[in-house]
């Protein structure tokens, strides 16, 4: 397939103080697209905001994406909301000539990484799980960070067992087919990847486009990958 459009979506709660480091690189990576600015629709969702992260992702963007604030206080349902919203920006193109790209607020992404997940479509690919790098362990106890490396083992190889919002990709037309995202408080990454290998889509599971996630103790979904790295902490 040619992607001609591509929808980044970005679901953030009271993420004021990284919000504009993870927007930065987003929009790095867009432009290393070079696509026209209007082939690339970027939605921040602001989900039960009650700190400056609207103020701030809109000065970011400055007219480069759209903020969509919701109040919802529910990671599936913010993350359909966005990509309902990209989506319909991009009327007009077949969905699946449009590629759908997450990730999440305390995040940053590589330059590369939507040349990557574009490349990889252009494969015949219909999604893509990609890992995660942790920026710092600070936050936890001594050990942590070697039993993360133990526990989650992959390096830079595919056909690794991980599923995150924060790095993923998905055709428009096979996220449409299969229900799209779960209005699920957590694990709606999962949900929708098992969704897209039981309907049989070709997909692809990579440690070749690795993004950078937060490491802090308290985020923002329950049982999501800040439990994880608690919860290795004290395995110890």
């Amino acid at each position: 397939m040619t992607v001609r459009r591509v929808a980044v979506v970005v679901p953030a709660r009271n993420e004021a103080h990284a919000i504009e480091a993870c927007l930065n690189t987003v929009l790095r990576s867009a432009h290393r697209l070079g696509m026209e600015r209007h082939h690339v629709a970027l939605v921040v969702v602001a989900d039960s905001c009650d700190d400056s992260t609207i103020a701030v992702a809109r000065r970011v963007l400055r007219g480069d994406g759209h903020v969509m604030p919701v109040d919802v206080g529910n990671a599936g349902a913010a993350r359909a909301l966005g990509t309902d919203c990209a989506l319909a920006h991009l009327a007009g193109a077949p969905l699946h000539t449009i590629w759908t790209a997450h990730t999440d607020a305390d995040t940053l992404v590589p330059p590369s990484w939507l040349v990557a997940h574009r490349l990889i479509a252009e494969q015949r690919f219909a999604a893509l799980a990609g890992t995660v790098d942790v920026d710092s362990f600070h936050e936890h106890p001594t050990g942590t960070e070697r039993r993360h490396r133990l526990h989650y083992g992959v390096g830079g190889g595919d056909h690794h067992p991980h599923v995150h919002g924060a790095n993923m990709g998905v055709r428009a037309d096979a996220y449409r087919a299969v229900g799209g995202w779960a209005r699920l408080t957590h694990g709606e990454d999962h949900a929708l990847w098992t969704a897209l290998r039981r309907a049989h889509y070709p997909v692809l599971s990579t440690g070749h486009v690795p993004v950078v996630t937060s490491g802090r103790q308290t985020g923002r979904a329950v049982d999501g990958f800040a439990d994880y790295l608690v919860d290795l902490g004290r395995a110890g």
